[in-house]
């Protein structure tokens, strides 16, 4: 048997923040860690901080969710796998890697979530139904039930800076890079026109 760890987030993003309103959860995020350290984690997300809905698969790092020096609530759940089904989580992450391109935020579920249903299009998913999908859980799930799902298997609960990996704070990559307003509209118009019409792709 090996581990996988399970990190529930919530984020200071507005973004997050209407989330955990909708889903009245404490946690708005959810991701996928190999170690209980989380020097990087697996998910689905928002890829730059001036984008907030433009996303998909990426590695995420603890220094955007503290870049406002101020801690953010986290819990870790470790849960175990088969051998078998360990070696198919690292193929899924490098598959996602291979194919990030390709990959989309799906916040039509995030609209659709308050009525009881999710929109399925391809590589699209929220952090939330990529984590469910790794573990091979119930796809009807919501944050607040797996975080309840996965109450007995706590390893760590607080602020992020306190479980860190020494120096995993200090990594950095473009998610800082400022976009003009301009760029940031005109790219969200075409994200959701194409998010809209790979839905109706699949519905027809």
């Amino acid at each position: 048997m090996k581990s996988v760890y399970v990190v529930f987030i919530a984020s200071n993003f507005k973004t997050g923040k209407l989330i955990r309103t909708l889903t009245h959860s404490r946690y708005n995020h959810v991701a996928i860690s190999l170690t209980p350290k989380i020097r990087e984690i697996y998910s689905y997300a928002r890829y730059n901080l001036y984008e907030p809905l433009l996303g998909g698969f990426g590695v995420e790092y603890p220094n955007r969710y503290l870049y406002q020096e101020q801690d953010i609530p986290v819990k870790i759940c470790e849960v175990q796998v088969t051998d078998e089904h360990y070696q198919e989580i690292l193929s899924s992450i490098q598959f996602f890697q291979e194919n990030q391109e390709r990959t989309k935020y799906n916040f039509l579920s995030v609209i659709t979530y308050p009525f009881g249903k999710s929109v399925k299009i391809g590589l699209t998913y929220t952090c939330l139904e990529f984590v469910l999908k790794l573990l091979h859980c119930k796809k009807n799930l919501s944050i607040k039930g797996f975080e309840k799902k996965l109450q007995n298997s706590i390893v760590y609960q607080g602020n992020m800076s306190d479980c860190l990996e020494e120096g995993a704070e200090l990594l950095n990559d473009c998610f800082f890079e400022y976009k003009r307003k301009v760029h940031v509209y005109r790219k969200t118009a075409l994200y959701f026109c194409s998010l809209v019409s790979m839905a109706m792709k699949e519905w027809i």
